[in-house]
């Protein structure tokens, strides 16, 4: 949550209008929030998500997936503008997950860190990483608007 607050005021101060599909730790069903992005004509959908391997310290970095080609770019250009991050970038990926593959509009999920990683759980509890991945969103939405 922290991280998509981040972003949402980051954005409302460059005049974007966001629409969370939450604002607290409160469950939204993973069909519905396809149906709110779908529903509102969203012209961009970013589901934020911290990953887990299953055991300490066996994978560590951030990625980016994407289903439909429609996301593609939007893809592209967030992996470039988080190059800034001090994790390892595992890259853009096809991931066949609800969110995405329920979504028309270009829709991403953004794996920000591990949180079973000595290296990348820091950055994860820094409310300055969740404030340097809106910075980049935001740089991201301005280059694909452009």
């Amino acid at each position: 949550m922290p991280t998509a607050l981040a972003t949402a005021d980051r954005l409302k101060s460059s005049f974007a209008r966001t629409v969370m599909t939450r604002r607290s730790n409160k469950t939204v069903a993973l069909a519905r929030r396809p149906q709110i992005s779908n529903r509102v004509k969203a012209s961009i959908f970013i589901s934020f998500h911290f990953n887990s391997a299953g055991s300490h310290n066996l994978a560590y970095g951030y990625e980016v997936f994407k289903y439909h080609k429609n996301a593609d770019r939007f893809a592209s250009i967030l992996d470039k503008n988080f190059s800034d991050l001090n994790l390892f970038n595992r890259g853009i990926a096809f991931g066949n997950y609800q969110v995405l593959r329920d979504n028309k509009r270009p829709a991403v999920l953004i794996e920000m860190g591990f949180m079973d990683s000595d290296h990348d759980f820091p950055y994860i509890k820094s409310p300055r990483y969740h404030r340097q991945i809106a910075a980049d969103i935001n740089k991201s939405l301005i280059e694909y608007f452009r």
